[in-house]
């Protein structure tokens, strides 16, 4: 019974890791954004690309 509530609360831990380094990441890219305007392919891609390589983003995704 230990070992299980011991890999519970890793895994707890490992999800409210992943979820601080999401939040921070998307904040981030939020930044970039600014003031709604109109959007183009070029910057969609950009977004999604600076997303994609953003090391908050991607360490979220690997803890959660």
């Amino acid at each position: 019974m230990t070992k299980v509530i011991l890999i519970l609360l890793a895994g707890l831990l490992f999800e409210a890791v992943g979820v601080v380094y999401l939040s921070a990441g998307m904040k981030e890219l939020s930044s970039e954004i600014g003031q709604a305007r109109p959007i183009t392919a070029a910057k969609l891609w950009r977004f999604m690309r600076s997303g994609f390589t953003n090391q908050k983003i991607l360490l979220g995704v690997f803890y959660e």
